[in-house]
Parts: structure tokens; sequence; C-alpha cells
């Protein structure tokens, strides 16, 4: 089951060969699944103290599937929408598990209405988000999984350097690994909403129950041909009767009449009235500030003495 979910986690389940790895793997997984509720493996009168590290493991399944069925790809909307449906129900089956075994903590909208507060009930999934606040759960839930990851590596290293594999942080590691898995499941099951109601859609305008929404029609300009002056329109305008030629002034004119060419308003006006005072100021000061200097170097008399020393 390691190597199914690398080849997930890896993304790379878009070419042919991935995808027809995937549905075998879905054959061996919905196979496995099945033994482990025939054995009964899992008991509702069990805590999850009583259940072997290895064991553990088994929770990942349903998860698993439905990553698979929601990376399956199919040419209709009809099969997308029964995949989609599928990995949902294997989600939520997943979150449930967990739920019963208190593994995690926080609300299943779909199970009951009651709210548990506890330092791991992080996401309310029942909540109608705008666009903002449904950012911000987006990056909570995101902050989550790095820190469960983080988790998961601290225990691998903590193993490597005793040199052993021992129960305590086997199980430790595997509960961290179901915890970080479960954060994945929500935010896989608000893009499947988000998908279903696209696809639901897509399926209504097929079945001709709503009308397909058409592209507004842009406005066709006509072409017209741009010439200097008078004599460039006769000349250029034989022969074209179908393609209007206008001078440079007349398509001015045109456009002017059409709004085009906004005039400047008084606002900006004044505004350039007032930059071109503030220019003429400056000016002002500058030859006021070099005309004192020229009395400061040259005394009053100084000059022309006409021979009189």
């Amino acid at each position: 089951m390691e190597d199914f979910i690398t080849l997930l986690d890896k993304g790379e389940t878009c070419r042919v060969s991935a995808q027809s790895k995937l549905k075998e793997y879905i054959f061996k997984l919905e196979d496995l699944k099945q033994n482990v509720e025939d054995m009964d493996l899992f008991s509702d009168n069990e805590s999850i103290e009583e259940i072997s590290s290895n064991d553990l493991e088994l929770f990942l399944v349903p998860s698993v599937l439905g990553r698979a069925y929601e990376k399956l790809q199919m040419i209709g909307p009809k099969d997308r929408l029964l995949h989609l449906n599928q990995a949902k129900s294997y989600f939520r089956d997943y979150l449930e598990q967990l739920k019963a075994y208190r593994i995690i903590l926080f609300q299943l909208p779909w199970v009951g209405s009651e709210v548990e507060k506890t330092a791991t009930a992080a996401i309310d999934l029942n909540e109608k988000l705008n666009a903002a606040d449904r950012r911000e759960r987006v990056i909570k839930r995101f902050n989550i999984e790095k820190q469960l990851g983080d988790k998961m590596i601290e225990i691998q290293q903590e193993c490597a350097q005793s040199g052993k594999s021992d129960e305590i942080g086997d199980r430790k590691y595997a509960l961290t690994k179901l915890r970080l898995y479960a954060i994945k499941a929500i935010g896989d099951l608000d893009k499947i909403e988000e998908e279903l109601r696209i696809v639901e859609h897509m399926l209504k305008v097929q079945k001709g129950e709503i009308a397909e929404e058409k592209p507004k029609q842009l406005k066709k300009f006509k072409p017209f041909r741009i010439v200097k002056d008078e004599l460039q329109k006769k000349v250029f305008g034989l022969g074209y009767n179908s393609v209007p030629t206008l001078t440079v002034d007349e398509w001015y004119n045109q456009m002017d009449k059409k709004g085009h060419f906004q005039t400047i308003t008084g606002e900006e006006s004044n505004h350039e009235e007032s930059e071109d005072e503030d220019e003429n100021e400056e000016q002002k000061r500058q030859k006021k500030i070099a005309w004192d200097d020229w009395k400061d170097e040259h005394r009053a008399g100084w000059g022309n003495t006409y021979n009189r020393g």
C-alpha cells in the first residue's frame, strides 16, 4: 500500500500506464477492505489502545481508495459523477472510523450536531464561509498538515538515532499519520463538493433540464482604411467600395463623436495650470537668487569707469 500512496502523493496519475495501475490498486484495496470487514478486525467495542501498531495502518485503506477514485480520469460527466461520489463515500468512511476510535476529535457535520472543543479540533466542517474565511481555513489546514508532517519526521529521526524501532515509536508514528491523512481528507472533500456542483450542472445541460449559457456575441467592427488626405482617399478608395476609406481628420472626428477621446476635465485642467504656476514661481525664484549672487560679487560703482581710474 505504501507504493500506491507514494504514487498518489507524487501526482503522476495522468499517464495511461498510471491510470491502469490506479485501477489495479483500487481492485486490490477494495478486496482488502472487504476482508478486514469480514474478519471483524476492528470492533466498536474496542478502544484504540487495544489495536496493534501494525493493524493501525489498515485504517488508511478507505482514505487511499478515496484519493484513487478522485484521480480516476473518465470521458463523460456521468462517470465522473459516479467516481466523485465514490471518493466522497470513502473519505467520509475513513473520517467516521477515526472519529469512532477518538483518533480525531473535530466535528463531522454529516454524523451529528455535537461539537467537541479540544486542542486537536481544528476545523469546523459545518461552517458556511465566505471567500476570505475559506482562504483562512485552507491556510489553517495547511499549517496543521505541516505540523503533523514535521512530527512524523521527528519520530523517524528519533527511531534512527536509537538504532532500533520500538513499539511506542511505531505507534506514535502510525497515529500521527492517520491524523495527517484525516486533514488531507477534509481538503479533498471540499474540492469534491465544488467539482460535484460543476459536474451536476453539466449533466443537467446535457439532459436539457437547463439551458446552456451561450457566450455573448461581441460587437462586430466594420473594417476601414485610414489615409493621410482627400487625394489618397480618392486613389485608395477606387475599386474597394466595400471597404470604406477615411482621411485621418474624418477618422478622428468619428472617434471623437463616439467618446473615445475624452476631453480634459476641469480638475485635470486646474491641476495642469497649478503645475505651470508652480514652475513659473520656481523660475522667478531661481532668477532672484542668481541676481542676488551677482550683486554680492559686483559692488555698486564697479564696471566701466570711462578712463577715470
